[in-house]
């Protein structure tokens, strides 16, 4: 069933078919709307001697190779030995290609994949004028379908260096700015 918010669900059922299988329909009405749902897979491995200095250039390889999100969690690993968790979020299709990007470019020796369900809320990207420039929000529309805006990070942190004001001005600015231009 596609993802949407249910308004009406009508059953039916017929006596033409014979033999034990039951002649039944179900119809549901909606609309768009509400959280989506998609697949995922998690790739995770442990990592007790990676070089804190290159946890960006393998974040950047594996944004461009078609990760969804990374995250690196600090653990105290077996023997009691400081390490990491990395974990990134990608879709199925691409599992192979982080997998290998993650022994070519980490210490890893394995990782683990975990396919699941995820649930996200909808969302748009637009691109709204402030004082400071031309600046890209995320549009989410939360469980209520209230509007909540979020402005993109890298070029509110340019603008902000640009105008000399601080970062905190610009994305406020933004995503008023992304908030009036959804209400109008």
């Amino acid at each position: 069933m596609p993802a949407m918010i249910p308004e009406a669900v009508g059953h039916g059922a017929g006596d033409d078919r014979p033999g034990p299988m039951p002649n039944v329909l179900r119809a549901i009405l909606g609309r768009e709307g509400g959280p989506l749902s998609d697949r995922v897979v998690s790739l995770e491995t442990n990592l007790d001697d990676l070089v804190p200095e290159h946890f960006d250039d393998l974040m950047d390889r594996l944004f461009r190779a078609g990760a969804l999100d990374v995250a690196l969690l600090y653990q105290q690993m077996k023997k009691n030995r400081p390490g990491f968790l990395l974990r990134v979020l990608a879709r199925p299709s691409e599992r192979s290609k982080i997998a290998q990007l993650l022994f070519t470019h980490s210490s890893a020796i394995g990782v683990r994949a975990i396919e699941c369900d995820r649930i996200v809320l909808p969302r748009s990207t637009c691109r709204v004028v402030t004082p400071y420039g031309r600046i890209a929000v995320k549009i989410v529309r939360d469980g209520e379908g209230r509007v909540v805006p979020s402005a993109e990070y890298d070029d509110c942190k340019k603008a902000a260096h640009r105008a000399g004001v601080p970062l905190r001005e610009v994305m406020r600015a933004a995503e008023q700015a992304a908030c009036e231009a959804q209400a109008s």
